[in-house]
């Protein structure tokens, strides 16, 4: 008798979650996604299971087509979690998201690929454009209250061209994502022929980070060479240290 009840139960779960599975997506984001969070999806079809859009842009950042569909194993611990793919300028990318109640979104398997220009506004002000293309590789990534709180993977660009007055080439450019303790860390390297940059960046669930890190000219006749002999004196190693800190703002 227990048993019968018991599988009438999850029989009953299951068709539940079924018919909610079959309400149409743009219903469900109409009522779901808060009006003042900076997302626009255009063109949205399908339902819970799974579906596309054309288009889902989060302040500047658009990404489309996507098409989902929900992985079954989240459910289980009453998660929600989806298999995504997506492009960027016809670059196809793909990850697994989950989501709880509690504000946590964990982030798997994370491959992309998307143009440095996407980073430019970040160096507008300096008067500096980028261009080539950033590589992304990360088997997991947790976000709480859209705070990053642990990540690991590798990030590469290359090639990695920097637009002044002229173009600037650097090459190739790694950077290798770890947890260690409570902070996120981020070794960068590089093996430009006009310079030879090391950094290492220690990010907290707070947001707040700090860089330290040195550059070294290897081209005297580079026009970059002006920019880095700006930012101080090199030691004995023809290198010039820098230390720069700040709070990165909330995703």
């Amino acid at each position: 008798m227990k048993k019968v009840i018991a599988y009438s139960a999850l029989l009953a779960i299951s068709y539940f979650i079924a018919l909610i599975a079959q309400i149409p997506a743009g219903y469900l984001y109409q009522q779901l996604v808060p009006k003042k969070m900076p997302v626009i999806i255009t063109h949205l079809e399908g339902s819970l299971w799974s579906g596309q859009a054309q288009q889902l842009q989060y302040q500047d950042i658009k990404l489309g087509p996507i098409q989902w569909h929900i992985n079954w194993q989240p459910l289980l611990s009453g998660k929600i979690g989806y298999h995504l793919t997506w492009q960027m300028n016809k670059q196809k990318s793909s990850a697994d998201i989950t989501a709880d109640q509690h504000q946590n979104i964990w982030i798997k398997d994370l491959q992309s690929q998307i143009p440095l220009t996407t980073l430019s506004p970040l160096l507008k002000s300096m008067g500096l454009k980028l261009s080539g293309s950033v590589y992304i590789d990360m088997p997991e990534i947790h976000i709480h209250a859209r705070k990053l709180i642990t990540a690991s993977g590798l990030i590469e660009t290359h090639p990695t061209n920097i637009h002044a007055q002229q173009e600037i080439k650097l090459g190739r450019m790694l950077i290798k994502v770890d947890n260690q303790k409570d902070n996120i860390n981020a070794k960068l390297t590089s093996d430009s022929k006009i310079t030879d940059i090391r950094s290492n960046t220690r990010l907290k669930p707070s947001g707040q980070f700090r860089t330290t890190g040195s550059i070294k000219s290897l081209n005297p006749q580079s026009p970059l060479n002006n920019m880095i002999s700006m930012m101080g004196k090199p030691n004995k190693e023809g290198r010039i240290n820098f230390v720069f800190s700040g709070r990165l703002p909330r995703l």
